[in-house]
């Protein structure tokens, strides 16, 4: 700056070689307000600078979601069912009227209880919380104000029992099980005018068909759904059991 005014004042009284018709009224502001708009953008700059050094980092945005995540997650998440053991849980009670191996199927909540003693007859609840039904081994049915084995349920409820193992669990007259297909079949048999002949209760990934001799009434919980069929209708359903996709996804619990 004290350059600057040192040349001004040169400037106006000394006009440099060779310019003879040197025009001092258009010079002079020139000069001067060159140095002025020098001054002034040094400070914007300086201002600036101070301004972006007190402001808070901005973090970088989060990029958004696709629209469909949640679908998409579910179905990867979605447990894959390919055989009826992939669901169902197992463990054994005692009530008053003997012992029980109960089975849970862990996707529908449905709980059977196979009566050890009982030849053929068991109780059943077709989802959590709904009504339990006694069946007999000829396929009549009663309601009952709880499941016989109570204990036992509620222990497959909160996540227990064991995953059915061949040869590893004895249902009494029910036999110890065995798997066909994507089934798992207890069977027992009863007497008939006929004779004698056996009765089969399948479990299957859906739930489970009771199958009963000839002439009596069948009894199916698929899906947590509860019917009655014909004996021929109950055979045809564990058939369609097992002709269902290889992999079905997990439903309600």
């Amino acid at each position: 700056e004290c350059l600057a005014l040192r040349t001004l004042a040169y400037y106006r009284t000394v006009p440099p070689v060779g310019f003879d018709n040197w025009n001092r009224q258009e010079e002079v502001p020139l000069i001067a307000m060159s140095a002025a708009q020098m001054k002034f953008l040094e400070e914007q700059r300086k201002k600036k600078a101070a301004e972006k050094a007190s402001k808070p980092a901005v973090p970088a945005a989060t990029p958004a979601a696709p629209l469909n995540t949640d679908a998409l997650i579910s179905s990867q998440e979605a447990p894959k069912i390919s055989k009826a053991s992939d669901v169902w849980k197992f463990t054994e009670g005692s009530g008053a009227l003997g012992t029980y191996t109960v089975c849970r199927h862990s996707m529908q909540g449905t709980v059977v209880e196979l009566w050890h003693e009982g030849s053929g007859s068991f109780s059943f609840r077709r989802a959590s919380g709904a009504k339990v039904k006694y069946c007999s081994s000829y396929g009549s049915l009663q309601d009952e104000p709880k499941l016989c084995s109570p204990d036992a349920a509620e222990e497959l409820d909160g996540g227990g029992g064991s995953a059915f193992r061949q040869g590893g669990l004895s249902a009494g007259g029910w036999g110890s099980g065995e798997v066909r297909s994507k089934r798992l079949v207890f069977g027992c048999t009863v007497k008939t005018r006929d004779g004698s002949e056996k009765i089969e209760l399948v479990l299957t990934r859906e739930g489970f068909v009771f199958v009963p001799a000839e002439g009596f009434k069948a009894v199916a919980v698929r899906n947590g759904e509860f019917m009655q069929l014909t004996r021929d209708e109950a055979k045809n359903m564990v058939k369609a059991a097992d002709a269902d996709p290889d992999s079905l996804m997990g439903g309600r619990s």
